[in-house]
């Protein structure tokens, strides 16, 4: 996974790399738990209420779906 490769030296292009990436792949756990966590990482408590909240919602939808 290239952008965990990139956190190493850049969370802020690791974020770039993952929003993007979530443009083509929406409600994908993976990218959204990435984002959420990179955010924490940096401090920025909106964002990650935001991903964390995006991601409980793709994880009940896909709960209620099986």
């Amino acid at each position: 996974v290239y952008a965990v490769a990139v956190a190493e030296k850049s969370l802020e292009k690791a974020i770039q790399i993952l929003e993007n990436s979530l443009l083509q792949h929406a409600g994908n756990l993976n990218i959204l738990s990435a984002l959420a966590n990179y955010y924490q990482q940096l401090g920025d408590q909106v964002k990650v209420a935001n991903y964390r909240e995006k991601l409980a919602n793709v994880m009940q939808v896909r709960h209620k779906t099986q």
